[in-house]
């Protein structure tokens, strides 16, 4: 980000500089976090479950950090000429931010997964984890019709 901020000479610009202390807040948090959080299953302290930690700390962050540098970036960061077959940086990663807050479990079975495993709250309520999805499936388009 600051290579960016540099190239688009807007390093010295305030607001730029407020951008790129956030995006290092964040960056060190996160590691911190990871740190912490391997140390401690590979200790046996702390169930694997704790990955999930890590993973929703990824799916916050890599979006976010992803706007920052579209924002540092400014208009021309959006955009890459057809013969750069690697893109603009700042737009390709803006593009793929959200990778870590869908693959391998979205954000929101991340904070399940926190919440019932390692914070030990209930589970959700499901009236329907008897059924076979595909009569989940059913009753969701005979809810809907009967709405509508």
């Amino acid at each position: 980000l600051v290579a960016l901020a540099e190239e688009r000479g807007t390093l010295e610009d305030t607001a730029t500089r407020q951008l790129i202390a956030r995006a290092q807040i964040a960056d060190f948090a996160l590691e911190a976090l990871a740190t912490r959080m391997m140390t401690a299953m590979r200790l046996g302290t702390l169930d694997a479950s704790a990955a999930s930690l890590i993973k929703l700390g990824r799916g916050l962050h890599d979006p976010e950090r992803a706007q920052l540098a579209m924002e540092i970036g400014g208009a021309g960061s959006i955009a890459w000429a057809p013969s750069d077959v690697e893109g603009s940086g700042e737009a390709v990663n803006f593009l793929n931010g959200r990778i870590w807050s869908i693959a391998g479990g979205s954000n929101q079975i991340q904070r399940n997964i926190v919440s019932e495993r390692m914070l030990g709250l209930p589970r959700e309520i499901s009236v329907d984890s008897d059924k076979a999805f595909s009569e989940t499936l059913a009753d969701a388009k005979r809810w809907g019709q009967s709405r509508g």
